[in-house]
């Protein structure tokens, strides 16, 4: 027998513990960061570099669009501190409602893919080209 999705979240919640949000963003996402597509479940390691992500910024929306599931993102620590609070509806017409939030979330989260690419383009870290240069590695990675 074959589990269908609300089965697998159930599971989760109830043999692991997990919180409904966590597992309804871990199986939607079927395992992968929803903003790099890393494989978060390929190894425990992965595993405990994920996180749950607020598309749109519990800081700046109402708990009616904050805590729908729909605003719930799968996504690896490091995606996660990249985009911080940063809005996607900033660079698309804003989410006016939950219902308009699950239409939307798609294009939502290509924005946010877009803006976490640039800033990891941009940025520029000393402290990771000294290690470089004294384990005598190339810089540029």
């Amino acid at each position: 027998m074959e589990l269908n999705e609300d089965d697998i979240i159930e599971r989760l919640i109830n043999c692991c513990g997990f919180h409904r949000s966590y597992a309804t963003a871990l199986v939607r996402s079927e395992g992968k960061c929803e903003y790099c597509e890393r494989n978060l479940l390929c190894d425990r390691f992965e595993y405990s570099v994920s996180t749950l992500d607020h598309l749109l910024p519990k800081s700046k929306y109402p708990e009616c669009v904050a805590e729908n599931e729909c605003n719930w993102v799968f996504c690896c620590g490091p995606c996660n501190s990249t985009k911080h609070t940063w809005d996607p509806n900033e660079t698309v017409t804003p989410v006016a409602s939950p219902d308009d939030l699950r239409h939307r979330r798609q294009k939502l989260i290509l924005a946010a893919r877009c803006y976490i690419k640039k800033r990891n383009e941009k940025i520029h870290d000393p402290v990771w080209d000294c290690v470089l240069a004294a384990m005598k590695m190339p810089q540029g990675g």
